[in-house]
Order: structure tokens, then sequence, then C-alpha cells
């Protein structure tokens, strides 16, 4: 999977619809399809503001340094009436370190929140002509766009207490996303 390319374009293009963008054309160098054409219709704006809100919300209930783990459910999403992340947080973290074997360790978990654009995105490519792809773009998808999502609205959302955040497959790999404090979020994507 091309994780690290991923990361950079993460890192690199600072405008939202330009990176999503190219996190599609990764895709389909990587696996070449006319499909991934068809996910260009997620509406970036609606998704990264209405995460900010249910980040602020969820954050104002940690007042102290924090780490925030932000995990991505690809099952319970119930066609857009259920949830796709979920956001649990611990006063155990190291806001100033990497390390975040922390999220294994009993998190406050708060309301879990949809991404909008992935439910729409998943509906297409769990289509029959995208059985070839479906776990590339299962994975890749709901990785680079919720990354994509979580940059924007951690840029936007504020924050009481410095925080570490983790985000990733609540079942699976999770990564470093980056740090936030009351009015900055420092991407890095490792």
């Amino acid at each position: 999977m091309p994780i690290d390319e991923m990361f950079r374009i993460l890192r690199r293009v600072a405008d939202a619809k330009a990176a999503w963008a190219s996190q599609l054309k990764l895709l389909q160098r990587r696996f070449p399809s006319d499909l991934w054409s068809n996910l260009l219709q997620a509406d970036i704006r609606r998704d990264s503001d209405a995460a900010a809100a249910w980040l602020e919300a969820s954050l104002e209930r940690a007042q102290a340094p924090v780490g925030v783990y932000l995990g991505l459910d690809t099952l319970n999403m119930d066609g857009g009436s259920g949830h796709n992340l979920e956001i649990g947080w611990t006063s155990n973290a190291n806001v100033d370190g990497d390390d975040i074997g922390w999220v294994y360790e009993g998190l406050e978990y708060g309301p879990r929140h949809l991404l909008d654009g992935l439910v729409g995105m998943h509906s297409t490519y769990s289509l029959p002509k995208w059985e070839q792809h479906f776990s590339n773009a299962d994975y890749m998808i709901f990785l680079g766009y919720s990354g994509l999502i979580l940059r924007e609205a951690l840029q936007k959302a504020a924050a009481p207490a410095p925080a570490l955040i983790a985000w990733g497959f609540r079942d699976g790999d999770i990564f470093l996303l980056g740090r936030k404090d009351a009015t900055t979020f420092t991407f890095i994507g490792a």
C-alpha cells in the first residue's frame, strides 16, 4: 500500500481539493483502473466543517495534555445513519513524544461521528465492478480521505489542551497524525 506517498501528499499539498485529487492520482498509478475517477465527488468542506465541530465539542472534555485517538470504522456506517469515526483520549500520553502505545490502554471515549463523503465513496467502490480493487479502496480511501478531512478539521477546531493525535483503523494499523495546541495543528503523518 502506498501509505508513505499518501502521507507526503498530506504534508506537501496544502489545498484540500488538490490533495484529494493527488491521492486519487496516486491510487490510479498504483492500482490502474478507470474507476478511481468516480470518487472525486466528495464535499470536502462540508465533511471538514462537520468534523471540526465534532472534534471541538469532543476535545472540550480534555482539560490536560492528552493523547487523542481517532479510529476509523468501515463496518458501521449503516447506509449513512451510523458512524465511521470514533474518538478516545487519555492523559497518559506524552504529547511531546511520538509514541502512540497509549491508544491500546484505557481510553475515555466520546461521541462517534460520520464522515458523509466516505459513505458515498464506500457505496461506489462496493459495487461489483470494483471487486478487483475493493480491498485497496477500502483501506486507502478510508485512510487517505479521513486523514485529509481530519487535517483540515484540526486546523479549524480549537483545543483546550495540547494533544498528540493518532488515527487509523480501530482493528488494525494506527498512525501518528499530528500535534494540536489551542490554535495550531501540525501534520506529522508517520
